[in-house]
């Protein structure tokens, strides 16, 4: 349920002051992604040609890599937008082993690509990419238009992870977060000169699932419209996701109005202004808070509130703000990150706990133990899954890395492993780690007490 709202005086005197900034668009390429689906690309370019603010960008493209498709896909964009240019990916291998060549490996290659060109080839000082199983909304450009007087925000993206069907989501609102969104996303070129330096040849578990590890990212923040603008199509062989994560991303709200309709989205509120307000919720007693244990509460949090079930998406400073049907809204904080919440709510790091690197293929048991004469608690490893944590005592020479599993975070010390060098966090999700979990091929960071 989308519940609209008409701005009341403070938000339009705030919505004055803070007009889209002038020249955006005619400053911004937009880059479709695309592989093989030659329909789904006419679609997609058909609804973003079908906005009259698209006449208005730099430049219209659409990146393909299937090398069968390449003739196809130039013949529907001439007959769909006779300007927009076809751009040609070829995958050249960047790492041996197993993982070159892979599907992964190819997607995270023709995305780098796709963004490199959207600025390289275009003179632009912003690069929109739209995968093209998605279809955007009729204000889809305002989300970047108004995203751009967000000064702190290194992205904007038209998608927000938490938008579950049937809550009370506000379609004028922006949130911050983060946590990476994608899907319909926005990059400046002096941000995208920062990602392309430490963009991974080996992103194991997803092109995009790095960035939301590493540490300029987690830093800043990305804005989003708690409606989304863009929704997810369904097509075999996605740019974006397999089959069963399709059919979860078909659930979520989208901003659906009819053509003409004017725009309900305000500029996003300065930082200090949505740092104040979110302070002063979590103080309300009229609001709903949870504090969670991250990640052991996540498949409750899914089960009840619709959020995502394998980690914590769209939170800011470790709070997510979720909606319920008759304008309900229900705050949910991480015990262990969420700086809103009084000290007496918030799970702390006791003073006696100490990170103790162990040795390859070495418990957290066994590390902590032996002579530094502590033990290992499940509950406090989650403290060690931070990128710059990790690097305090790994060189983390390739970065920081997203995987799954009980024995994270780890660095890699395994020149076997694609992922080589690289420290792997699981970002607050997947499987709850374990003291006892060790690894052949990468050395844990534990968290050691004395009780």
């Amino acid at each position: 349920m989308v519940t609209l709202r008409h701005p009341g005086p403070v938000e339009r005197e705030h919505a004055r002051l803070q007009r889209p900034t002038q020249g955006v668009l005619e400053r911004t390429a937009l880059v479709v992604v695309a592989h093989d689906r030659v329909e789904s690309v006419r679609v997609c370019l058909s609804g973003v040609v079908a906005l009259p603010e698209s006449r208005r960008l730099a430049a219209l493209a659409v990146s393909v890599d299937a090398p069968g498709a390449f003739e196809a896909i130039e013949a529907v964009a001439r007959d769909v937008a006779p300007s927009a240019r076809v751009w040609r990916h070829a995958y050249a291998r960047r790492v041996a082993g197993k993982f070159g060549g892979t599907a992964l490996a190819r997607v995270s290659e023709h995305v780098f690509a796709a963004v490199e060109a959207g600025f390289s080839e275009t003179g632009a000082n912003w690069t929109i990419v739209l995968e093209d199983d998605l279809r955007v909304a009729g204000d889809f450009f305002r989300v970047f238009e108004l995203g751009a007087t967000a000064r702190d925000a290194w992205c904007a993206s038209a998608w927000n992870d938490n938008a579950a069907r049937g809550g009370s989501w506000r379609p004028e609102a922006f949130q911050r977060t983060q946590y990476f969104p994608g899907l319909g996303w926005m990059v400046s070129r002096r941000v995208w000169a920062e990602l392309r330096a430490v963009w991974p040849p080996a992103p194991t578990t997803g092109w995009d699932h790095w960035i939301r590890a590493a540490s300029p990212a987690r830093r800043g923040v990305c804005v989003f419209p708690e409606v989304p603008r863009v929704r997810h199509a369904r097509t075999p062989r996605s740019v974006n996701v397999g089959a069963a994560q399709a059919i979860e991303l078909e659930r979520f709200e989208f901003w659906d109005a009819p053509p003409g309709t004017p725009s309900p989205l305000l500029p996003p509120e300065p930082r200090d202004v949505y740092d104040a307000r979110l302070a002063q919720n979590v103080r309300d007693a009229t609001t709903h808070l949870v504090v969670a244990d991250i990640p052991a509460d996540l498949p409750a949090l899914s089960a009840s509130l619709g959020l995502w079930p394998t980690d914590l998406r769209g939170d800011y400073r470790g709070l997510v703000v979720a909606r319920r049907p008759f304008n309900q809204t229900v705050l949910v904080a991480d015990d262990r990150r969420c700086d809103f919440l009084p000290s007496t709510l918030r799970r702390l790091l006791p003073a006696a706990a100490r990170f103790i690197p162990a040795a390859r293929a070495q418990s957290c048991d066994d590390a902590c133990g032996g002579e530094h004469h502590l033990r290992c608690r499940d509950d406090l490893l989650p403290f060690a899954d931070d990128c710059d944590v990790l690097k305090a005592h790994f060189p983390c020479e390739a970065g920081c890395g997203h995987q799954i599993g009980p024995d994270l975070p780890v660095y890699v010390d395994d020149p076997a492993q694609p992922t080589h060098r690289q420290c792997l966090l699981a970002n607050r999700g997947g499987v709850r780690p374990t003291c006892a979990a060790k690894h052949q091929s990468t050395s844990r960071l534990c968290v050691c007490s004395p009780s």
